[in-house]
């Protein structure tokens, strides 16, 4: 079995929040730590053809399409930026320059209706993403 379209590299932000402790009678507080859990998809721009509504002051430069079999948490499901799930496109371990932060806003929903059949493909998700700074400068949070 082969592929045509090879799949991309990206990041999921995960907080992982520790515990208060104690240890030999020090007390040690709750902490949080930052990894980056490596997903595949197929990420493409978003372009003016396309159904989904952006939030208005978005650009269609400043969102784009992200299609993977994995789960992820999206604002329209949170409802707040700041627990919706955040991707990057490159590694934020490596390198100098600090990556784009995209937000997962919401997925695409395709309804069936008595007309047609769907033909699912591995269970590929379709996420619209935005920038981080776009989506809480135009009040999404």
């Amino acid at each position: 079995m082969f592929s045509l379209i090879t799949q991309d590299q990206l990041f999921k932000e995960e907080i992982i929040i520790k515990d208060s402790f104690w240890q030999r009678g020090v007390y040690y507080e709750s902490s949080e730590e930052t990894t980056f859990k490596a997903i595949y998809g197929t990420v493409e721009p978003y372009t003016s053809d396309e159904s989904m509504v952006l939030p208005a002051g978005t650009s269609s430069s400043d969102a784009m399409f992200l299609y993977s079999s994995e789960q992820l948490l999206t604002y329209s499901d949170s409802g707040t930026v700041s627990l919706a799930d955040k991707v990057y496109l490159t590694n934020p371990d490596s390198g100098k320059n600090k990556p784009q932060i995209y937000v997962v806003m919401e997925r695409e929903l395709w309804p069936e209706n008595s007309g047609f059949a769907l033909i699912s493909t591995n269970d590929s998700n379709a996420y619209l993403l935005i920038k981080e700074e776009k989506a809480i400068a135009n009040g999404v949070s």
